[in-house]
């Protein structure tokens, strides 16, 4: 078998994000989660002005349930195992 010595850890990606040769992407992505919940909470609140809070945690709930459903899995195809 093969020795790979010293070469192994630079080839896998996750490495090379340890050492911060990713780091534009990691920053990236934090910003993009940032903006993604600060447009829900914004979005929620339009809803809560427009509407009331009755339809507001209404909404939620459904969200929550919805999200609950599509999380858990049960919407997937399973496999046929003949």
């Amino acid at each position: 078998m093969r020795e790979l010595g010293d070469e192994a850890p630079k080839a896998n990606p996750r490495w090379k994000m340890a050492e911060g040769g990713c780091r534009k992407l990691i920053i990236l992505r934090i910003f993009y989660f940032i903006v993604f919940i600060a447009l829900y909470v914004l979005s929620t609140l339009l809803i809560y002005v427009w509407f009331g809070p009755r339809l507001t945690i209404a909404l939620l709930f459904i969200q929550l349930v919805l999200q609950t459903w599509w999380a858990s899995g049960r919407w997937e195809v399973k496999e046929d195992k003949t």
